[in-house]
């Protein structure tokens, strides 16, 4: 009887080196990490894709200076659990600027769609005979309380004198 209850404390008895012990240790590790995961935020993030303008524009005849907007949307996703705050939008590659109160929150583990409007201007004195135009590639810089997103545009405006 004392050899089996020997033998049962040397199977039951804990050894840093035996493998077991070492992946016994690994699972609880891992299954800790894991459990915290979705509470301390391990692996969360912010993005910001998919900017897109509008895609063209006609301009019309015997105008000068004649203003319109261009749209553009922006999809934010927001995997941390935190309200993350749209700072400001700064459109770049052209010598358009930017005006207004930017300010809008993406919450907590939620998907918003940023919307704004790029002031343009477009000039047909009428003298044109063939269709004109002009292709304008966008790049926007998006300042966040999560951090700065630089985005290259998904597509491009075309502006088109008739």
């Amino acid at each position: 009887m004392e050899q089996r209850i020997e033998r049962l404390r040397d199977l039951l008895s804990i050894d840093a080196r035996k493998p077991a012990y070492r992946l016994a240790v690994a699972c609880v590790l891992v299954a800790g990490v894991g459990a915290c995961a979705p509470i301390c935020g391990i692996g969360a993030h912010f993005t910001l894709s998919n900017a897109r303008v509008d895609s063209s524009y006609t301009c019309p005849k015997h105008v000068t200076n004649h203003p319109y907007d261009v749209n553009v949307t922006i999809d934010a996703d927001n995997f941390t659990n935190n309200t993350v705050t749209i700072r400001s939008i700064a459109e770049t590659d052209t010598a358009v600027a930017i005006h207004g109160q930017w300010n809008g929150d993406v919450g907590a583990k939620g998907k918003a769609t940023i919307r704004f409007k790029i002031p343009f201007q477009c000039t047909d004195q009428g003298t044109i005979s063939s269709s004109t135009y002009g292709d304008f590639a966008f790049a926007f810089t998006v300042t966040t309380s999560a951090g700065t997103f630089k985005l290259g545009g998904a597509n491009k405006h075309r502006l088109i004198t008739p």
